[in-house]
């Protein structure tokens, strides 16, 4: 499966910035999730979702936004999501390359999104819980290491 929930068909979209940051559209791509859920336990039980191929916006992001720590609320926020549908693989789009590459094209220097990974690899556990709240926020994601 690939995931480009922020839709940026041609790459310059002067609202990207608001997008990311809008708790609506981020719960758009649940729905996705959630009808391959639905898919895997009617036709294959055996098997788990990967997504192969994810960035936010599609024809490399951004500039000035896929590639900066604005991005990491999608990002994190896709991981919590996949983590909830039991996604057993989630690859970005590109290591380098592109304005949502984990890393500069140019300087190979680590993009913010690049640390979102490492903190949630080593901060998210293989657990996930649901939890709830009665804030008004949308996405709540708890994960335990070892439950």
């Amino acid at each position: 499966m690939g995931v480009f929930g922020l839709e940026d068909p041609n790459g310059s979209d002067e609202h990207l910035e608001r997008k990311i940051l809008d708790p609506e559209r981020l719960s758009r791509v649940e729905s996705i999730f959630g009808n391959l859920s639905e898919t895997i336990k009617i036709y294959g039980p055996w098997s788990s979702a990967w997504v192969g191929e994810a960035g936010g916006a599609y024809n490399s992001g951004g500039n000035h936004v896929s590639n900066r720590f604005l991005n990491s609320f999608w990002y994190l926020d896709q991981l919590g999501i996949a983590s909830c549908y039991n996604t057993k693989v989630y690859c970005r789009q590109t290591l380098i390359g592109g304005n949502y590459g984990l890393l500069n094209a140019t300087t190979f220097a680590p993009n913010p999104d690049y640390y979102s990974a490492v903190l949630w690899h080593r901060l998210m556990g293989k657990k996930v819980l649901a939890i709830s709240s009665d804030v008004h926020i949308k996405d709540f994601y708890l994960q335990l290491e070892n439950v």
